[in-house]
């Protein structure tokens, strides 16, 4: 009997302590879907290939309270659409996530699954679709989506006036002959330089411009003239330096890539 209790005894402080160290060592909850996308987030990757840059945009994920926000930053030519920091719907369920924005004339609703959050990127599914005037025009997906999350943001060290130093990998709208003078209100001025060598502002109807994180977008036309858009990823801007990156389309579809170098005028 007296070898029985101290068997019992035995087991029990072992099962004491067992729970001890088991209440001890803190549970930490897996993060719900809307905490681990919180975040600025560049999109810049389709099917395992890297979007035109005139094709992407950013989506800033933020928890107001308890309740997670976007706001989208974009820019597409064929719809006229211009929209920075636009504010969107989010809407949850489970590990699926609607975004839905409206601006102007326009709808945009993107499907988030199968979301993959990494150290500095985010993968998922995405079905997209541009509703135009109520009417659903464009759908797009199911495709593999990535974003790279954007820690740099640039909306000030851009304002001023920048003188291009050299442009690399093909012209597009852009050539070396340029000055651009970024203001505060979201407007620009473009210069080029005669053939006396004195830089002359160009006259035009439109120069307007937003930059979210890294991400460049320019809109401009002369009287007229059809609106142009062209986007820009800011690869650096440091010490009166500014680099400028880009993937564009030929004619044919191919792609090639533009890098544009700046420096900044006192």
């Amino acid at each position: 009997m007296k070898k029985l209790f101290i068997i019992i005894a035995a087991m029990t402080m072992v099962f004491v302590s067992c729970t001890k160290d088991k209440k001890e060592t803190p549970v930490v909850p897996t993060p719900t879907i809307a905490e681990q996308i919180v975040g600025k987030w560049l999109y810049i990757e389709c099917d395992d290939n890297l979007v035109p840059t005139n094709g992407i945009s950013t989506t800033s994920f933020v928890m107001e309270g308890s309740t997670l926000k976007a706001y989208i930053s974009q820019s597409v030519d064929k719809y006229e659409l211009w929209a920075y920091n636009q504010p969107a719907d989010v809407q949850i369920d489970g590990n699926k996530i609607v975004v839905t924005m409206q601006k102007d004339n326009i709808t945009t609703m993107e499907e988030y699954s199968d979301i993959t959050v990494g150290s500095d990127d985010m993968s998922y599914t995405s079905m997209y679709t541009f509703i135009l005037n109520g009417e659903a025009v464009e759908d797009f997906g199911p495709f593999q989506l990535r974003c790279a999350e954007v820690d740099d943001e640039y909306t000030q060290d851009i304002i001023g006036l920048w003188e291009c130093t050299e442009l690399t990998g093909g012209v597009t709208f852009n050539d070396d002959n340029a000055r651009l003078e970024f203001m505060a209100d979201g407007t620009y001025n473009y210069y080029r330089k005669d053939e006396e060598g004195v830089w002359q502002l160009i006259p035009r109807e439109m120069n307007e411009y937003f930059v979210d994180g890294d991400f460049l977008a320019t809109r401009w036309n002369a009287l007229g003239e059809r609106v142009k858009y062209e986007s820009w990823v800011i690869a650096s801007l440091e010490e009166g330096n500014m680099d400028w990156y880009a993937i564009r389309l030929d004619a044919e579809g191919n792609t090639f890539e533009q890098v544009m170098k700046w420096m900044k005028i006192e």
